[in-house]
């Protein structure tokens, strides 16, 4: 699961400068009402996370990007994330498992502050500041030692 985290807060990272800004913000909004849902949040973040670890664009992540995309990152967490075994994770298997693992439900949630269902540009930043102060060597594991609070 902390994997999970971290390939979640990598993509945060990715997207922390523009998300502050209006132009990252209505990159996720995308109809337009001023805050996020979380199906918005979801596509949002799955492409994100995807593109961040499918390093050739190749839409098919092979164990060696898996590898090179943290710490964390495992054969064994491969594996368990290539359903069918074919030694690539295809945009789908990656949706597949992070709703099974609910990991984008839960750092919605933590992002979540006010409970209603929709982020605000204010809880985004705030989630951001709170990462910036958080433990960690690097921002990677600032944003991740956050989204696990």
């Amino acid at each position: 699961m902390k994997y999970l985290v971290t390939l979640a807060t990598a993509s945060l990272a990715l997207s922390l400068a523009s998300c502050e800004k209006r132009d990252g913000f209505a990159l996720a909004d995308t109809d337009g009402n001023q805050s996020i849902s979380y199906q918005e949040f979801d596509r949002f973040m799955l492409e994100a996370i995807y593109s961040s670890v499918d390093v050739d664009g190749d839409s098919k992540v092979t164990l060696e990007e898996y590898l090179a995309s943290g710490s964390d990152a495992t054969k064994e967490g491969f594996k368990k994330v290539d359903a069918n075994g074919d030694g690539v994770i295809t945009p789908e298997e990656a949706k597949a498992f992070w709703e099974s693992q609910q990991t984008m439900k839960s750092l919605f949630k933590k992002i979540d502050t006010n409970g209603d269902g929709q982020l605000s540009q204010e809880e985004v930043k705030t989630f951001f500041d709170k990462a910036a102060k958080a433990e960690g060597k690097t921002d990677l594991e600032k944003l991740s030692n956050a989204a696990s609070q």
